[in-house]
């Protein structure tokens, strides 16, 4: 038997390193390759970072009413705007929450306007203007609203220097009481300035928005008064439940206390009245209102409705002070005075408001946003 043979180791052949100046070529290459594109993506890292944080946040959404989408950049310029316009300090905890519910309400009235086919003429935007930035010299003895609603309430200008203040317009009683018109006043006052001050100008270099952002707010404000004055003739029936009212409005719990004793006590209503009364013009009527329906004092409507005839209440707290009222008569199918229609319509809108805010409006907003914006005025 033969014995195998082992198999010879096979000797490994050294491999031929490419020469220096091949080594070096090769490495210079790849660099040329590797460091471009390591520059390629660190430019575009830092590009996107910038694109993110300086360009694409201007148009991040902070809100959607319907279809419309408010993004950061409209949101700043109405905080800017509204901070001087309300003279309110950005750093209210409230205030960047107040001025996107008042975008919000605005661009649902301008779609609901849009909606109804109502329409506003530039002419009447120019005139608007002129009338709340007169030519210097010329007498502007009743303001027009120039700003939209805010939280369903019309805001009502106040002058300022050359910039436009706005004070909260909650209808006073006293409002509501004296809300006839003037003699001869059709309700449809007719603007005639068109000659716009350059107080107007100065204005808008203040709250650095352009003339076209400023009318279309002039023309949503314009635009919400015809929503109302349409609920006004739809909503608003010609007839309703009404109340004779008298009530004593005062200051503080302690005299709503007393003069509520007192009332029932026997002493005279229309007497505590012309004594205790803060608006003089129901201290002149001895606090007689006369027939009320639901709806025009809203914050009345529990006690009054439902209230036995000649029973005083107990002081009633309000947003306004402190109430004592009584009822002296009840109908339940009484024509509605014309001087009450603009208050029902005005709650049957602001009703309306609400309803849409909750079905219509989808919020991104949180605090890093809002900080954000504030940080960027």
């Amino acid at each position: 038997m033969s014995r195998k043979r082992k198999p010879e180791p096979k000797v490994a052949v050294a491999k031929k390193k490419p020469p220096r100046w091949q080594r070096e070529h090769n490495i210079s290459r790849f660099l040329w390759i590797f460091i471009p594109l390591v520059l390629v993506v660190l430019f575009a890292l830092v590009g996107y970072w910038a694109y993110d944080n300086y360009i694409a946040v201007w148009h991040k959404p902070v809100a959607r009413v319907s279809a419309t989408t408010i993004d950061m950049n409209y949101y700043v310029k109405m905080l800017r705007f509204y901070s001087a316009v309300w003279r309110i300090n950005v750093d209210e905890l409230s205030f960047p929450y107040q001025v996107l519910q008042a975008i919000e309400e605005n661009e649902i009235i301008r779609q609901e306007a849009n909606r109804l086919g109502l329409t506003v003429p530039s002419e009447d935007v120019t005139a608007t203007i002129a009338e709340a930035f007169p030519v210097e010299g010329q007498e502007s003895p009743d303001t027009p609203n120039v700003t939209p609603t805010v939280q369903g309430n019309l805001t009502t200008p106040v002058e300022v220097g050359n910039a436009t203040s706005v004070a909260d317009g909650n209808d006073t009683a006293a409002d509501i009481i004296d809300a006839s018109p003037a003699p001869g006043d059709t309700g449809n006052s007719t603007v005639v300035a068109t000659e716009i001050g350059e107080s107007y100008n100065r204005f808008l270099d203040f709250v650095r928005i352009s003339d076209n952002e400023y009318r279309r707010i002039v023309e949503t404000s314009l635009l919400g008064q015809k929503v109302i004055d349409y609920f006004e003739d739809e909503k608003v029936p010609d007839t309703a439940e009404q109340v004779y009212l008298h009530f004593i409005p005062v200051d503080t719990i302690e005299k709503a206390t007393a003069v509520s004793a007192r009332a029932r006590g026997g002493e005279d209503f229309a007497t505590l009245a012309r004594e205790f009364s803060v608006i003089d013009e129901i201290k002149e009527a001895g606090g007689d209102i006369g027939w009320v329906p639901r709806g025009v004092f809203p914050e009345l409507d529990n006690e009054a409705f439902g209230r036995e005839i000649g029973n005083v209440s107990d002081p009633i707290s309000t947003s306004e002070g402190y109430y004592v009222l009584e009822v002296t008569a009840i109908d339940n199918d009484r024509e509605v005075a014309e001087e009450y229609k603009p208050a029902l319509a005005k709650g049957e809108f602001e009703k309306w408001l609400q309803e849409q805010m909750e079905v219509s409006v989808v919020e991104y907003i949180d605090q890093s946003k809002i900080n954000w914006a504030l940080e960027h005025l």
